[in-house]
């Protein structure tokens, strides 16, 4: 069974290989050998004729690491998402070659025949109010302190409301990294006792601003449009993060999301996190295969 295909018109070559995430190292051998199959090194490997693709066990806690890892040894794009397992929260696979894979990454060097852009789109604005991040456990994911407070209360403060309703809060204002104007969103997960758990690291020092929703139609409608009129695109690989399927879900615009790529070929699923420079939340990240 084939649920997604580039063809040869689309693609000149793509060589792909396995990640194991028990240490980020192991990418150093992987894009080794996978740039060396189209005659380069990994340092060496044009931004501009090569994208790299990446697909990670979304429960294994390790893209942040290995996305961090992949960037120190090339120059090139990487652009992804982590696989999901219905909201289970229970194992999620990577699969190649005929063989599924736990705690692994599968990567791709794709050389697209006809060139190719990147689109990120998070569809949140900034409130304006800041958080700091002052206790951490980046390994689980969880903040213990903002600003020096239990980081359920500063949440709660911060989105001005009472602790018991902060969780409900979740999807419509989660948090940002900004540079500049655009958020890198970090999506919270669930409060236990005072702290809050969050879907991607969280570091510790790093100014974060409180995020409000905006439209995820618009916002995606307008800047693929614009992409595509600067240079016409013939498919599109979509890598949604599951928070903006449940959104678009729970304000039944789920058909009127999909109607945005009728004109385009377009192929993908809804993720339990998505790659672009590192690992990111409440995102749409979207390699555009140029005409």
């Amino acid at each position: 069974v084939v649920a997604m295909a580039l063809d040869a018109d689309t693609i000149s070559s793509v060589h792909a290989g396995i990640i194991p995430l028990e240490s980020p190292a192991n990418a150093d051998t992987t894009l080794k050998s996978l740039s060396g199959a189209v005659g380069s090194t990994p340092i060496a490997l044009d931004p501009a004729k090569y994208v790299g693709l990446i697909l990670f066990d979304g429960l294994s806690g390790a893209e942040e690491s290995t996305m961090e890892r992949i960037g120190d040894l090339t120059n090139i794009q990487v652009i992804g998402g982590s696989a999901g397992d219905e909201l289970a929260f229970s194992k999620t696979f990577v699969y190649l070659d005929g063989n599924a894979y736990t705690n692994t990454a599968v990567f791709a060097i794709l050389e697209p025949k006809k060139g190719f852009d990147i689109i990120k789109t998070q569809s949140f604005c900034s409130l304006g109010k800041k958080l700091t991040p002052t206790k951490v456990d980046t390994a689980t994911r969880k903040v213990i302190e903002f600003d020096g407070k239990p980081a359920a209360v500063a949440y709660a403060e911060a989105v001005g409301v009472p602790l018991s309703e902060a969780a409900s809060r979740f999807m419509k204002n989660p948090v940002g990294l900004m540079a500049g104007d655009e958020p890198f969103v970090r999506s919270p997960q669930r409060i236990e006792g005072d702290a809050v758990y969050f879907y991607c690291q969280v570091r510790e020092g790093l100014e974060l601003e409180v995020l409000s929703s905006t439209n995820i139609i618009s916002d995606t409608r307008i800047l693929l449009e614009e992409k595509n009129r600067t240079a016409p695109v013939e498919a599109v690989i979509n890598f949604n993060c599951i928070l903006r399927t449940l959104q678009l879900r729970e304000e039944g615009k789920e058909s009127e999301y999909g109607k945005i790529f009728s004109d385009i070929p377009t192929i993908g699923f809804s993720t339990y996190g998505e790659e672009y420079i590192g690992h990111i939340n409440q995102t749409a990240t979207m390699l555009l295969l140029l005409k």
